[in-house]
């Protein structure tokens, strides 16, 4: 008689979860292997608060800003001060006193000074440019910015020849988008839960597409979007923040510097408008593929990580000489989280332009990659593990990758031959609120997400593939060189971090996407390859309301960092707020050699 593995009798005891209509999430992988798409909930509620100390004073225009209470940010329903002449006070700053406000409005904020009233900063000035004026916002270019953005902006171009390091970077076009008004960067984050975020300054919103390098080290083009505040944080020099966007699907139209009706923008949006809207300068790039020519290798490591390293290039290269500063971070949400991970881990070979003084990551995907080959597998159907989340983002990974390392033609060998062109069209065409909708999937792919035998991966892949690579990413048997390959690139995928850039990562209790289990299993992995890992816990908090619920934390950070202010307290720990361990399988290894 054949023995279970222990933790498939662990797998079969689970309650069965059913599909159903829901916001588009990415991929959950719970306590089972899987987990459908599920509500992100958490909705409303003020930024995450350090305790009390609502009791900031009064600022008149131009006046100086009251005395912090005892304690920190103000917690769930506190008042975050937006400005105007002799408004209230924003969201007070872990205890100590706020700084002057430079050009009138309220001034919030203690230690590093978080949270300021629109129109001032507490301890920090605003560096004003003309309101509106796109002129103003040109003149900080070193080129005119005036390429037409339609489909040319993002075609095919020749490469530097000879490709060499310094050229990684490299601006080809440069374009003027729109002003992003203050009244819809405040409508946004109130539709996302963040209303008490204290957004002060319109944005002007460029977009650029520069050179980075493939995992083969050859030139390959990403477009981004650039963020300028027409009201900088920053005295002088401003620093760069690089911004690692979520999953919003691998068609062109997706891209978050199109920003087609077509697209998923509701979390990119957040977390460019929280920063921007705050006045931070930041650069987003869309990831090689997505937009520009080629295939989007979603969750790919190198491509991911590179093209956030040569932002810090690419923007330095747009901007004139002292615009911005030497300091960089880089912060990721979700799939942006696995990017900016995968960009601490290649810095050191890698290298960047300035110094990168610190990594965020709001629940990163940095389980185990093996996940989406055993979401082939029989088991994963007999326990009615399918989800429209998680087959469509293991098709995306599979399809993405095998463009890039193996060639386009070769994606055709993964999926059965009648349903090929419906995985195309529908899953590689269109954005994530679609594919990760069930009610929308093509009839011929509907039968994938029946809850019976023979359905789920078995339905959309090869047999080659659910057999061999299948069986290894869910067992960890892999002796067939097909299989092999995969486990490679599975392990690439979870490169070993480095010890010396200062990680932060934020995990919400509520996240039905990256749940608390799955979350653990990345945590694990980074400690034990030595990662200099602060983890954070989010009570209270969803796969997208994270970025607002820990804004005020996140702000005294980036001042810490950036603009040399007074530290945060330390953030609740991860571990001890949330205590789980990690969710398997597959198997979460702790060595760098192992997916």
């Amino acid at each position: 008689m054949r023995l279970v593995p222990h933790w498939l009798i662990f797998l079969l005891l689970l309650p069965t979860a059913c599909v159903t209509k829901v916001d588009p999430v990415e991929p959950g992988l719970g306590g089972r292997i899987v987990l459908p798409s599920a509500n992100q909930g958490g909705q409303g509620g003020s930024a995450a608060g350090q305790g009390g100390g609502e009791n900031a004073g009064e600022a008149g225009q131009g006046g100086d800003a009251g005395t912090a209470g005892d304690g920190g940010s103000a917690g769930d329903g506190g008042d975050a001060g937006i400005g105007g002449e002799g408004g209230t006070a924003g969201t007070a700053g872990i205890a100590g006193t706020a700084g002057t406000a430079e050009t009138g409005g309220s001034a919030g904020g203690g230690a590093g000074g978080a949270d300021a009233g629109a129109g001032g900063s507490a301890g920090t000035s605003i560096q004003p440019t003309d309101p509106e004026d796109k002129a103003a916002t040109l003149a900080h270019l070193v080129t005119a910015c005036d390429h037409p953005l339609d489909d040319t902006f993002y075609a095919a171009a020749t490469p530097p020849n000879p490709w060499s390091t310094t050229e990684r970077g490299s601006i080809v076009r440069c374009g003027y988008d729109r002003l992003i008004p203050l009244q819809e960067i405040q409508d946004h984050l109130t539709e996302q839960g963040g209303s008490e975020v204290p957004v002060f300054t319109a944005v002007h919103r460029l977009r650029t597409v520069y050179w980075t390098e493939d995992s083969f080290g050859k030139p390959i083009l990403t477009s981004a979007t650039f963020f300028l505040p027409e009201q900088r944080l920053a005295k002088g020099s401003a620093p760069l923040v690089v911004l690692a966007h979520g999953s919003v699907g691998v068609a062109d139209k997706c891209a978050p510097s199109r920003e087609s009706p077509e697209g998923f923008h509701k979390d990119w949006r957040t977390l460019a408008y929280k920063l921007a809207g705050r006045g931070w300068v930041a650069l987003m790039p869309d990831y090689p593929g997505l937009g520009t020519p080629g295939a989007h290798a979603w969750m790919l490591s190198t491509e991911e990580g590179h093209s956030l390293l040569d932002a810090t290039r690419a923007a330095r290269k747009l901007t004139k000489p002292g615009f911005l500063s030497s300091k960089n971070m880089i912060i990721g949400h979700s799939q942006g989280g696995h990017a900016a991970i995968s960009a601490q881990a290649l810095h050191g070979a890698y290298g960047a332009e300035g110094d990168l003084a610190a990594v965020l990551a709001y629940a990163p995907v940095w389980f185990s990659q093996a996940s989406w080959g055993a979401l082939m597998t029989s088991t994963a159907v007999s326990l009615k593990l399918n989800s429209a989340s998680a087959l469509a983002s293991s098709v995306i990974y599979f399809a993405g990758h095998t463009a890039q390392l193996d060639g386009e033609d070769k994606v055709s060998e993964l999926f059965l031959p009648d349903r090929e062109s419906d995985i195309r069209n529908f899953l590689l065409g269109q954005c994530w609120q679609d594919i990760t909708n069930p009610e929308k999937w093509p009839a011929s792919l509907q039968p994938a997400l029946a809850p019976s035998p023979g359905k789920g991966g078995g339905e959309l892949y090869a047999q080659l593939y659910t057999s061999k690579v299948g069986t290894c990413g869910l067992t960890g048997s892999c002796s067939d060189p097909l299989a092999a390959t995969w486990r490679q690139r599975w392990a690439n995928d979870r490169p070993p971090p480095d010890t010396k850039i200062p990680l932060v990562i934020w995990g919400g209790d509520l996240d039905a996407s990256v749940v608390p289990g799955r979350l653990q299993c990345g945590l694990d992995r980074l400690k034990a390859q030595g990662a200099p890992l602060s983890a954070c816990a989010a009570k209270g908090a969803a796969h997208s309301d994270i970025l607002v619920k820990t804004h005020a934390w996140v702000e005294e950070y980036l001042r810490w960092k950036l603009l040399d202010a007074l530290p945060p307290a330390a953030c609740p720990n991860y571990e001890t707020e949330i205590p789980v361990k990690c969710a398997t399988p597959p198997t979460n290894s702790l060595k760098p050699e192992d997916p």
